[in-house]
């Protein structure tokens, strides 16, 4: 198993910068981790027939915290895929709240910490 360790910096969008590292990297399948901060995120939830998008954007000055990101990358007949999971919580005009889903869309703020483990 090879360990492959980065940043994500601010302002990226998670998945854009796992794609394209993961194609740099040629790694070809594995599990993903991480930890760190967004600005704002937009996860998705499935009914069993869709995915219901649910976009988290924090109340000034809060960031919203990763309590955890796992997922895996593969190729199959349509390329790379990405799939992640996260839990996610921060303080919104409604409070403190917590979240987890699958993640669509994310800005990241200040940095993600990622950990592929390469199979």
């Amino acid at each position: 198993m090879k360990l492959v360790k980065f940043r994500i910096p601010e302002g990226r969008d998670v998945h854009q910068f796992l794609e394209e590292e993961i194609k740099r990297l040629g790694l070809r399948n594995g599990a993903i981790t991480g930890i760190g901060g967004l600005s704002e995120a937009i996860i998705g939830i499935y009914d069993g027939e869709k995915y219901h998008e649910i976009p988290i954007r924090p109340r000034e000055p809060f960031i919203i915290e990763i309590g955890s990101l796992l997922g895996n990358y593969s190729y199959d007949d349509k390329g790379l895929r990405i799939h992640i999971h996260v839990i996610l919580a921060t303080y919104t005009e409604k409070g403190y709240k917590v979240y987890a889903g699958h993640l669509i869309k994310s800005r990241v703020k200040p940095f993600v910490e990622i950990e592929l483990y390469e199979q």
